[in-house]
């Protein structure tokens, strides 16, 4: 599911740590929504103000 070879950057942000940049992580993404979808009674909502939530 996961690509060992996922390309990755560092991208600058003057006066910040660099954003990293994580493209192709995923093989299969429609895999990974597929299971999501089809395990969606596992998953609980998210304290309020949290990232990414539900």
């Amino acid at each position: 599911m996961f690509n060992p070879q996922p390309a990755i950057q560092l991208i600058p942000i003057p006066g910040h740590l660099p954003c990293v940049v994580i493209d192709d992580f995923l093989l299969e993404p429609e895999a990974m929504r597929d299971y999501a979808a089809g395990n969606r009674e596992r998953f609980t909502l998210a304290p309020a103000n949290t990232f990414p939530g539900l």
